[in-house]
């Protein structure tokens, strides 16, 4: 299942969002192994992306781990709540 990783280069920083969506391809066939890895390759390249934390969360949720899939849902809402403070839309 692994080699499904090495044929997509996943290590541009452009690349963070299509490896969480290669990610939401394999959770809907509910491929969670390789789903995970995808996740964990667009934190990698870009840990401030709080959509692959949350998706994170539901591998684990759907798994029955709620406590590590809480972990995930925190540091998501933590990573919005941060990016939402730098826009505009507070200061309107």
């Amino acid at each position: 299942k692994q080699r499904n990783m090495r044929c997509f280069n996943c290590s541009s920083q452009r690349s963070f969002q299509a490896c969480n969506n290669i990610g939401n391809i394999y959770y809907n066939l509910r491929d969670l192994s390789n789903a995970l890895l995808f996740y964990q390759k667009s934190i990698e390249i870009n840990p401030e992306y709080a959509v692959a934390y949350e998706n994170l969360g539901n591998i684990f949720w759907a798994q029955g781990d709620k406590e590590k899939a809480g972990k995930f849902y925190r540091k998501s809402k933590k990573l919005s709540d941060a990016a939402m403070k730098k826009t505009a839309w507070p200061q309107l």
